[in-house]
């Protein structure tokens, strides 16, 4: 486990926060991303600032800060975060046979591999709204956040849309 973060920290960790650790390091034993910084790389369960979650775990990238992605780990709840955008992952968005937890592995290695793209929506120079979309099923929206004012019509017009995603040169 160590090998894929520099610090691991657990101490008194709940079940989600390991099984999110065990199924991140057989994924990213799969997919080898090469563009992981091992040394910012943590797992650490105290003092990462995250009040509703026990566990906060950083996948760092070598060369862009900006794309690197922290899941922060709750009893029944995570928080991806990357790109100045966040997806949340609840208990019953898993099942029987695929957990919530295996739902938040899967979503990082999306993110790792790049197919996740963050639209961020500007009015000159304000970003007024953020979106996610998967881009391997056919640009399929996955969630929209900003202010209450850039999600109406009128205040929501955009002059421009960045978009970006980020790149982990996975191998697998």
């Amino acid at each position: 486990m160590a090998g894929w973060f520099r610090v691991v920290e657990l101490g008194e960790t709940p079940a989600a926060g390991r099984e999110v650790l065990t199924g991140l390091v057989e994924m990213l034993d799969a997919v080898q991303p090469q563009a992981l910084d091992r040394e910012r790389s943590h797992v650490v369960s105290e003092g990462h600032g995250w009040a509703a979650y026990d566990v906060e775990f950083l996948l760092a990238h070598r060369d862009d800060e900006d794309a690197d992605i922290t899941v922060a780990v709750g009893r029944d709840e995570a928080l991806l975060s990357w790109l100045m955008a966040h997806e949340h992952v609840y208990a019953d968005d898993g099942d029987r046979e695929r957990p919530w937890t295996t739902v938040v592995v899967d979503a990082v290695a999306a993110l790792l591999r790049g197919e996740y793209e963050v639209r961020d929506h500007y009015r000159g120079t304000r970003l007024v709204k953020t979106s996610v979309h998967d881009t391997l099923l056919g640009q399929r929206h996955i969630s929209t956040s900003g202010s209450l004012l850039g999600l109406l019509p009128f205040f929501g017009r955009v002059d421009r849309v960045e978009r970006r995603t980020v790149d982990f040169r996975c191998r697998g």
